[in-house]
């Protein structure tokens, strides 16, 4: 059975709950990775469909068949390939209509 079956009452389960929250904190300084964009950048970047890619003798990191798809198009076009960073090194707020709450967009290319 799961951890969480081993614990006999709520009460358990709340000090459980706390214990992670503590340590969380101790080594991150905050109880929720997700909301982190550097945290969401290095979970891109180990994404199955994610690699690295030869432009012109500089390695460059994708995080998906698009961004793939771009990088050949930039080959053919014989690019240089010091003008595209992945991602973007830019993060972008922004309040979404939806939930009327603040998001953070991270550009998939950024060309200079």
């Amino acid at each position: 059975m799961g951890k969480y079956k081993r614990l006999v009452d709520d009460n358990e389960r709340e000090q459980f709950r706390q214990m992670f929250k503590d340590r969380m904190n101790k080594v991150y300084g905050k109880v929720d990775l997700l909301d982190d964009p550097e945290q969401q950048k290095k979970m891109l970047e180990n994404r199955k469909i994610s690699g690295k890619f030869d432009l012109n003798g500089k390695m460059i990191t994708y995080t998906g068949s698009y961004e793939k798809d771009f990088l050949e198009v930039m080959n053919v076009l014989d690019w240089d390939a010091s003008d595209i960073m992945m991602p973007a090194p830019q993060i972008i707020p922004y309040i979404s209509p939806r939930d009327n709450q603040l998001h953070k967009y991270i550009p998939d290319v950024y060309i200079v």
